[in-house]
């Protein structure tokens, strides 16, 4: 069997209303030599029969694991997607995400052009669920990032030195979300780089890749649509001190 080139990992909780959407944005990417690996986290609506319905579409290119206990984050579904990924380069996204139709090949043509370990996007669309079929407000819309300045305007290779990369990151000049990167599977499973299940683990992968990578790129090109969902995980209360 093929390798393919980019594994598309999916942690996928309850998100019935949106996975459809999200794997119609991968079936509509320029870069087809890709596998795409849903890990459902014990969800209990109907988001695994939709997901076995775009099987045939995808044509042998998506495959459907199921966890058996909810691990209430999506490090363990993300891992265990990770541990069956064949790809050259792994990329995570969220199930009620959406990517642009270039994103996959925007990614990979940077990481081949540097023989990067680590491809890093620097900002995103962010769309209230409300708005998310709105075309007049998708038309309007501009990239969004909450990093502190210094964005670059074409692929940019950070410095290799270690001091400067830990005041970059202090400084806010990487996005922290695990979706914004395309990543080679092999650096993480020789380092091994895991994704921890607690909430903010996109901020410690971010800090293991940027002190770890040999060579990590950023572009400028803006290639995720976040949607903001109110009822999701990273939007509920939680305690401050936790």
């Amino acid at each position: 069997m093929k390798i393919p080139t980019i594994s598309v990992i999916i942690a996928m909780y309850n998100t019935e209303k949106y996975i459809g959407d999200c794997l119609e944005s991968i079936l509509a990417q320029t870069f087809t030599d890709f596998e795409v690996i849903v890990v459902d986290d014990c969800s209990t609506d109907n988001g695994n029969s939709i997901v076995k319905n775009y099987i045939e579409r995808f044509n042998g290119r998506l495959k459907l694991f199921r966890l058996k206990k909810n691990s209430g984050n999506n490090g363990v579904p993300n891992n265990m997607g990770l541990s069956f990924s064949r790809g050259e380069y792994v990329i995570f996204m969220d199930s009620d995400d959406t990517i642009t139709n270039n994103a996959l090949e925007k990614l990979y043509t940077a990481a081949k052009n540097f023989n990067a370990d680590v491809v890093g996007t620097e900002s995103y669309y962010e769309i209230p669920d409300k708005f998310w079929n709105d075309a007049e407000f998708r038309r309007k819309i501009k990239p969004f990032s909450y990093q502190q300045g210094g964005f670059v305007d074409k692929p940019t290779l950070i410095s290799a030195n270690l001091s400067e990369r830990v005041k970059d990151c202090y400084n806010c000049r990487f996005l922290w979300n695990i979706w914004s990167k395309l990543i080679r599977r092999d650096f993480l499973i020789e380092n091994n780089i895991t994704i921890t299940n607690e909430m903010a683990n996109d901020m410690l992968l971010t800090c293991f890749l940027v002190y770890s990578a040999e060579k990590y790129v950023r572009i400028p090109d803006t290639i995720n649509f976040y949607r903001v969902v109110d009822s999701s995980l990273t939007h509920k209360v939680r305690d401050p001190l936790k």
